[in-house]
């Protein structure tokens, strides 16, 4: 067995079904055989032309997510007491590496919990995506937090969940859900300093 078959690496990996005809493996959503990706293996080891695109893609997403958060705080009373308490809680006393701590660790965890097991599990396709962004939307419910801030996490985790399918990995979404939450940090931290200073 080679090294590259034992080891999950980017490259193409052979399996060899029943009938004895050589494959290749699927991606981490059991899509995308071309991309070369060990089915468990939802990281790929090696960066490229395809994973240099993916980071494009995150920045955008972060980008779309959060401009469409401040849009939204401008104009949604409810969604924005929704997000002043949640931030409160979590966000007042933080600063530095502690804010790039809270923003990328609950990024992880979601996007493994949410796009790299739920939507796998239901479907690699659009019935997937919007289970997945539904249930996330419905789990951040809690904590003060109402019914307008659970749609607008469903819609981002819908938007997550297309991320992964589009890119047939986790780093994108990943990616792009940590920029977002700093992005989002960053901007609620700064608009109340300038409350407090005026």
């Amino acid at each position: 067995m080679s090294r590259d078959r034992f080891a999950g690496s980017s490259r193409a990996i052979a399996a060899q079904d029943s009938t004895g005809h050589v494959g290749r493996a699927k991606g981490f959503l059991g899509v995308g055989g071309d991309a070369g990706r060990a089915a468990s293996m939802p990281f790929p080891l090696e960066v490229g032309a395809a994973e240099a695109g993916h980071v494009a893609l995150a920045v955008g997403a972060a980008g779309v997510v959060t401009l469409a958060r401040v849009t939204l705080l401008a104009r949604w009373p409810e969604f924005k007491e929704a997000t002043d308490i949640s931030n409160r809680q979590v966000l007042t006393p933080l600063q530095g590496v502690d804010l790039l701590q809270v923003s990328a660790f609950p990024a992880l965890g979601e996007e493994l919990l949410f796009r790299g097991t739920l939507l796998p599990a239901v479907g690699a396709d659009w019935r997937g995506v919007t289970v997945a962004g539904i249930v996330f939307g419905a789990l951040h419910i809690s904590g003060g937090r109402n019914p307008a801030f659970a749609v607008w996490s469903g819609s981002v985790g819908i938007l997550y969940g297309a991320l992964a399918v589009v890119t047939n990995d986790l780093y994108a979404p990943i990616l792009a859900h940590t920029i977002a939450n700093l992005a989002s940090a960053t901007i609620w931290q700064a608009e109340n300093l300038l409350k407090e200073n005026s």
